[in-house]
């Protein structure tokens, strides 16, 4: 009877042992192909509205996707792929410039609209490291950089009307209905130039199995020039959901 007690309690440290391992270090191919598909989005909407005399709001939604292969040895993972991101903004802004000379109960108002988007196709290379943590639960901290061209369009629209406000409400979105138009100038802008960026992003992995995972970019250090001169970059730290990945990884 003791001895088969003695046996049962080294099975159950037996399976203890082996479960602890299993969920300590969750196990995923040393080597093989990595296969990883990923992007992000964001909208936001600002407003301004202080008083009658001055308004102004702004529309901005963007978003990105991202296609890579890569090799996996070990704990690191070599490879390169295709981003595609685009972005609109949308903003109109109003003004009270002054009172119309030719009748004290006039106003004289300044309305401006634009209209901006960027494109920017680009490849990449990368180098990423998984750390196991827990489990099948891994922080991979990747390097990227990447070339390509950045897709600029912009569209401005300026309005100088006399608003007659007799027995009308105010409502700066339908200006057009009231008042006398003075003036009205549109141009636009177009122009395609180089872009190159910098990337280390903190990001984290988790393997329903050895073939597959979710993983999470949470934004990161970023160093980016949009039009080739060297001296006018952007430098930018951010860990806001604005700039997160969700992204799927298939290992081959």
């Amino acid at each position: 009877m003791k001895l088969k007690k003695q046996k049962m309690n080294k099975l159950v440290l037996l399976f203890l042992f082996l479960f602890t391992r299993s969920m300590l270090y969750g196990q995923i191919k040393d080597k093989g192909v990595i296969l990883r598909v990923d992007g992000g989005y964001d909208e936001q909407t600002t407003t301004n509205l202080l008083t009658t005399i001055n308004t102004y709001e702004a529309k901005e939604k963007g978003g990105n996707i991202s296609v890579s292969v890569g090799l996996k040895r070990d704990n690191w993972v070599f490879g390169l792929g295709f981003q595609y991101a685009a972005s609109k903004a949308s903003t109109l802004g109003m003004n009270r410039i002054e009172e119309d000379p030719r009748d004290p109960t006039a106003n004289v108002y300044y309305f401006e609209g634009d209209e901006a988007s960027i494109k920017i196709p680009s490849g990449k290379i990368f180098a990423s490291y998984y750390l196991p943590i827990f489990g099948k639960f891994y922080f991979t901290p990747a390097f990227y950089v990447g070339y390509g061209k950045s897709i600029f369009k912009e569209q401005v629209n300026f309005n100088v009307i006399t608003y007659l406000p007799v027995e009308y409400s105010y409502d700066p979105l339908s200006y057009s209905a009231f008042g006398t138009t003075l003036s009205v100038r549109q141009y636009e802008i177009k122009k395609s130039t180089p872009y190159f960026y910098l990337q280390l992003a903190p990001e984290f992995s988790y393997f329903f199995s050895n073939t597959f995972s979710l993983n999470l970019q949470l934004g990161g250090a970023s160093f980016e020039i949009m039009d080739g001169d060297w001296d006018n970059h952007q430098k930018r730290i951010s860990f806001s959901p604005k700039y997160w990945k969700l992204g799927a990884t298939f290992c081959f």
